[in-house]
């Protein structure tokens, strides 16, 4: 291609939008250093046996981490998870120590899934730990920097504002007040087995801290997002899921049409048919669930749609008040 003839201020716009694009991902380019780095790659091999991952997995967080922090953190571990640091993943390192400083808080550990089909975020603070925070490579692969940022902000919310300690401080007040007041309830439907009353009372306990504490907590984290200058990341981010929710629908609508247009005999059609219909089944009972889910206490998060517009408003409230 002869460069000189084309105009100088299209190969500026190529540039900077070449250069716009990419700094939209540099976490994705840090994961996939830190994937392709000679030291670490064993880690994230799929094709290496797993106890040969675990061994090189186990090598970075001995490392990292004290065999204290690691019985804490044996959640987190369980997940076949490594811990991001300063050289691993610098800028995402950076970003959050930065903003625990901001609001003055111990920097958590941050973990990072070796395996590719985790789809997560979540973060934890149990009594006075400095916490931690998992990020799957997933959401790291599928989303804007601003988004993941966004993300983020998100679970350091939930660190900040202790939620782990209060929603644990909760349930252990209802346990109690469940294990004095639960003869009664335990005589009336025959639950005469001590094991059976501990299930039993436990699982009240969780469900009356769940309809207290929940949608309240990721409303409060969602907040702290927003205050950080986030509000557009977790917009992006949300829509983003709400799309992927209409998946299924789309993919539905032209599964039927490709069976409509399938033009061998009858009985293959109506074959087809009969599992069209099995999968739209399926379809509306995720769908049933995430109603549920979303609009009930039984539910943890709000719905992407509202959480939307709770963004949209902070950033109205904020523009509104820069304007007087």
């Amino acid at each position: 291609m002869n460069f000189t003839k084309i105009p100088f201020f299209a190969l500026l716009l190529v540039a900077l939008s070449t250069s716009c694009s990419e700094s939209m991902f540099v976490y994705q380019q840090e994961l996939q250093n830190f994937i392709n780095n000679p030291d670490y790659k064993l880690i994230f091999d799929q094709e290496a046996k797993p106890e040969i991952q675990a061994i090189h997995r186990d090598l970075v967080n001995f490392t990292e981490l004290s065999g204290f922090q690691r019985a804490v953190r044996s959640a987190f571990l369980g997940l076949d998870t490594v811990v991001i640091t300063d050289k691993t993943m610098p800028t995402l390192y950076l970003f959050v120590k930065n903003l625990c400083d901001k609001v003055d808080i111990e920097q958590p550990t941050i973990f990072l899934t070796t395996k590719t089909v985790v789809y997560n975020a979540a973060a934890q603070k149990l009594l006075m730990s400095s916490g931690a925070m998992i990020i799957s490579q997933k959401l790291i692969n599928e989303f804007s920097d601003s988004e993941i940022e966004a993300v983020i902000a998100h679970e350091i919310g939930h660190i900040r504002h202790n939620h782990i300690n209060k929603n644990l401080a909760i349930f252990l007040c209802f346990y109690l007040i469940l294990s004095q007041t639960s003869y009664q309830f335990n005589k009336d439907f025959c639950i005469e087995h001590p094991l059976l009353r501990f299930f039993a009372t436990n699982w009240l306990a969780s469900l009356a801290t769940s309809f207290i504490v929940n949608k309240q907590f990721e409303r409060e984290a969602d907040r702290f997002s927003q205050e950080h200058s986030h509000s557009q990341g977790l917009i992006d981010f949300f829509k983003k899921l709400q799309q992927k929710e209409l998946k299924n629908d789309i993919d539905l609508a032209a599964t039927y049409q490709a069976i409509q247009n399938f033009s061998n005999n009858y009985g293959d059609k109506l074959h087809f048919l009969i599992r069209y219909y099995l999968a739209q089944a399926g379809n509306y009972f995720d769908k049933t669930y995430r109603w549920l889910y979303y609009n009930t206490g039984y539910g943890a998060h709000p719905s992407p749609a509202a959480r939307i517009k709770d963004a949209e408003k902070f950033i109205a409230c904020q523009k509104d008040s820069a304007t007087l």
